[in-house]
């Protein structure tokens, strides 16, 4: 498992590199954490990259008013 930070995210991955190609993203619902799609990563079969990524406030992350999860979305979506 790899980790990677972009801003205020963390990425967790398979490979050690970010690829443009073959990429699948990992967004978790309510309840749930990161840690519940690392199965994922410890695959040998899959052909493709895994991206987790562990939103702002959440799995033990720290929490700020500013990096919270209503303000990753709003940058995301205006």
């Amino acid at each position: 498992m790899y980790k990677f930070k972009f801003e205020t995210l963390n990425l967790l991955s398979n490979s050690k590199r970010i690829s443009k190609n073959n990429s699948i993203f990992f967004l978790y619902g309510l309840g749930s954490s990161s840690s519940d799609f690392e199965f994922l990563l410890k695959l040998k079969r899959i052909n493709n990259q895994i991206i987790i990524i562990e939103l702002p406030g959440h799995n033990s992350s720290f929490f700020d008013q500013k990096n919270c999860l209503m303000m990753f979305i709003r940058r995301i979506f205006l």
